[in-house]
């Protein structure tokens, strides 16, 4: 079983009478939202499961956790979801998982509770509070803490203030505007827009394609003239974040699984926070392109990771034959209008994904990014040297 850490805790039973026990869960959630997230599981510990009872499994809901917790912190808000898992005994295994939070929660309330003996108990916790996971240890808020808390606000807002930056001025009649590079190149053209991101990508690692430039990129993506390898590796970083055109730009590198597998790496410790696609990219490029070495290893930092949509990723993880056969039925299965797209020519895909692009660069929705991402993931498998390892699970239905 894995162990207690920074994201994780055990508590081997919980009594929903216990009032006391209830006030500590607030404290225990609390730490984890303002570690970046993490979870609870109730009725084991790291060598035995024997589950918890029905009334308990009734007292954690995550909604009755979530107003409860709520009662004693500012901002009043807190994302927190649960799941349960039966045991053969007829007890409950649950999982209490906490989202991280942008800004620190302070606790509003004295952590007492119902019959606490106010000359022998001590509350657990005080108004003005904030706790956060050392390790395995819930603990008060230190120096360190307070200080990486700030500087990675400080880098977010940098980024956010490049990725917008806009300056006013007055303009003599008949001016125009162009968009420039620091360079003062303009940025006019699809060939432009890559060659300028790529080199901001350079000197500032967070800074990806949007999910509207990788569209725009995409439609014109005949126009595009000697892709180097360093713009490659940006478009399929991007695209791991914002996946439609992901496999479209894989066939770019497919001389070079290597620098797949540093992308995928470098999205672990990125400063992004836009991950939550990322985290079935990551599984699925790994199963086609990782060594067996390799995938432990992504496997690993998956599991060590802070951001919970990559821990879910990696406990989900059934082995490597299971994601491509996963990747295979979502290949077999893609249709456009009814017909299966594998019935599609290599051509007739192309111009289906440029007609998709367009709409999705006019008005992003979610229906046209699977479409997209169907149709992208179907080009790929005719065409890359690497597609055997998912064309294998097809036998004779591949080609027919």
């Amino acid at each position: 079983m894995d162990g207690e850490g920074k994201h994780q805790d055990y508590k081997i039973d919980f009594d929903p009478d216990d009032e006391k026990a209830k006030v500590d869960l607030i404290k225990n959630l609390v730490a984890m939202a303002n570690a970046s997230g993490g979870q609870i599981v109730f009725g084991r510990d790291e060598t035995h499961q024997p589950g918890i009872d029905e009334k308990a499994c009734q007292a954690l809901d995550s909604a009755r956790v979530a107003d409860l917790v709520n009662r004693y912190i500012a901002p009043a808000t807190i994302e927190l979801s649960h799941d349960i898992e039966r045991l053969e005994n007829g007890r409950f295994i649950l999982a209490l998982t906490i989202g991280a939070v942008q800004y620190p929660i302070v606790m509003a309330r004295k952590g007492d509770w119902k019959g606490m003996d106010s000359h022998k108990g001590r509350p657990l916790f005080l108004q003005g509070d904030i706790w956060v996971r050392h390790s395995s240890k819930t603990e008060r808020i230190a120096f360190g803490d307070m200080r990486a808390w700030i500087e990675r606000a400080q880098q977010e807002e940098r980024e956010r203030i490049l990725s917008r930056i806009t300056q006013l001025v007055n303009l003599p009649e008949g001016a125009e505007i162009q968009v420039v590079s620091s360079k003062q190149q303009p940025i006019d053209s699809p060939q432009r827009l890559l060659e300028y991101a790529t080199m901001r990508h350079e000197y500032d690692p967070s800074h990806l394609l949007s999910s509207s430039d990788l569209a725009y990129l995409f439609v014109n993506r005949h126009t595009l003239e000697d892709i180097s390898r360093n713009q490659l590796r940006l478009l399929i970083s991007s695209a791991l974040r914002r996946p439609p055109t992901l496999y479209w730009w894989l066939l770019g590198i497919d001389d070079d699984p290597h620098s797949i597998i540093e992308e995928l790496e470098k999205c672990f410790d990125a400063a992004d926070r836009d991950k939550s696609d990322a985290a079935r990219s990551i599984i699925e490029l790994a199963a086609i392109f990782a060594g067996d070495n390799q995938l432990d290893s992504i496997l690993e930092a998956l599991r060590a990771s802070r951001y919970q949509h990559f821990r879910e990723a990696a406990v989900n993880w059934q082995g490597r034959d299971a994601s491509l056969r996963q990747l295979r039925d979502r290949v077999f299965g893609a249709k456009y209008e009814r017909q299966p797209l594998l019935k599609f020519s290599v051509d007739d895909l192309d111009q289906l994904a440029t007609e998709v692009a367009i709409k999705l660069f006019g008005k992003a929705n979610s229906a046209d990014s699977r479409k997209l991402a169907d149709i992208t993931r179907v080009i790929w498998t005719q065409k890359s040297q690497f597609a055997y390892k998912v064309r294998g699970h097809y036998g004779n239905q591949y080609n027919s």
